[in-house]
């Protein structure tokens, strides 16, 4: 192997390592049990550095058809048959969900479904803008509250939906307003903005769903056919850190919703680390031309 190609060969390998380094470091403040993975090491399941488990099992109080956790959800969209949190692990988005960018247009709106929820609290899915996120925050689907799927999907059974109040290119994040009378707590993307400094969202990259259809209501809207183009599922925690350390009983799965037509915004370290990479790749190919 030429040592030209060599140097190339390194720089992509450090490349790759300074981007994995830079995801796994990327964590979020959640408890140590869930930091460290233990859900899914008690699950059975492989120790995903960097990919926080949540608790399972511990709301599907009536079983089929009325599951609740995440694995369930991600099951009915998919057609698969994961038995645990932990076997979605790798569906995880780790490299920072903190902050999004809107993709629509005004011909295609960004468009937001409730799958299911396990909420005794009445909750209700909302945005702000990262420039001002107290003042700008838009409630967009909810409230909701209770037990299992909110729809399947069907023309007869279609999942409730919303539209993105914003246009392509606008940076937001999410919130999830809480009500258990009479306490209100407003859960947002990102954790310094909670009142336990903690992360209470969790996000699933669910590729495989780009390009398949689902049927959808919005409002008092007639049920129509909706085709994904990048969906994300976020699930979130809605009780607030206790005195053990713990985000509630930590399902993450209080209030579960598909997202279409936005996207994470990658960290900062991300980018910095993956912009070195390639300016050492670009002047590896500058030594090469001169």
């Amino acid at each position: 192997m030429g040592e030209k190609m060599k140097k190339l060969n390194l720089i992509l390998g450090i490349m790759a390592a300074v981007v994995l380094t830079a995801t796994c470091a990327s964590a979020q403040p959640f408890s140590p049990g869930m930091a460290a993975d233990t859900y899914g090491i008690a699950q059975g399941g492989s120790n995903l550095l960097g990919v926080p488990t949540p608790n399972d099992n511990n709301d599907n109080l009536l079983g089929s058809p009325n599951p609740a956790d995440i694995n369930d959800a991600i099951n009915l969209l998919l057609g698969t048959s994961y038995t645990r949190n932990s076997d979605v692990d790798f569906l995880q988005w780790t490299s920072g969900d903190n902050s999004w960018i809107d993709l629509s247009t005004t011909e295609a709106k960004a468009t937001y479904a409730i799958i299911s929820l396990t909420a005794s609290n009445s909750n209700t899915l909302g945005v702000y803008k990262v420039s001002d996120p107290i003042g700008t925050k838009a409630e967009v689907l909810g409230p909701y509250h209770g037990f299992g799927f909110k729809g399947f999907g069907t023309a007869v059974s279609p999942f409730p939906a919303g539209l993105s109040p914003y246009t392509g290119g606008e940076n937001f994040g999410w919130y999830l307003k809480s009500v258990g009378f009479p306490t209100v707590n407003y859960w947002y993307s990102q954790p310094t903005l909670n009142v336990d400094a903690m992360d209470h969202m969790l996000t699933y990259h669910l590729g495989d769903l780009a390009g398949q259809s689902v049927w959808i209501k919005v409002g008092s809207g007639d049920p129509y056919e909706y085709t994904f183009y990048d969906p994300f599922l976020i699930a979130f925690e809605d009780i607030k850190k206790l005195g053990n350390g713990k985000l509630g009983d930590e399902d993450f799965d209080d209030t579960i919703f598909l997202v279409d037509r936005v996207h994470p915004v990658p960290e900062p370290a991300t980018m910095a680390l993956l912009g070195s990479g390639l300016m050492g790749l670009g002047g590896l190919r500058r030594r090469k031309l001169s």
